[in-house]
């Protein structure tokens, strides 16, 4: 069972390892690492002219952080070494966290295309909050 996640989203779900590991969970996480929360900063291209504000981050040392917790944990700076790495987990059958370092320059697409648009109000007891609605008080 594979996992794959960003570093930003696996920030805030880390504590999953210590599940997996007090349940032998043997699930491996992949964890790219760009040193980002790429998304949002893909939003700050799109809308903000470049703009990026919070946008990058400072995380701990994922494997170390999996590793402290009783999971295996590695770090991986070069493609060629995922799949060697990958094949040893696999053979020990228990919690992995890969923290696979990435390029930090490459920004996908943001998941949803409307994240940053307004919302369209479906319901009339909510038209006030529209806010086209705001200043026809």
């Amino acid at each position: 069972m594979e996992a794959i996640i960003g570093d930003g989203a696996w920030g805030m779900s880390l504590h999953e390892v210590s599940t997996a590991v007090e349940q032998n969970i043997p699930v491996i996480a992949c964890v790219f690492n760009n040193k980002s929360w790429a998304a949002e900063k893909k939003n700050q291209v799109d809308y903000y002219d470049n703009r990026f504000i919070g946008a990058d981050i400072e995380a701990p040392e994922f494997a170390e952080v999996a590793r402290s917790m009783g999971a295996l944990g590695y770090t991986i700076e070069k493609p060629e070494d995922i799949a060697p790495i990958v094949k040893e987990v696999l053979e020990k059958r228990k919690p992995a966290v890969l923290n696979i370092y990435v390029d930090g320059t490459q920004l996908a697409p943001p998941f949803r295309r409307d994240a940053l648009k307004m919302p369209t109000r479906l319901l009339e007891k909510y038209k006030h909050l529209d806010y086209n609605e705001w200043g026809n008080k």
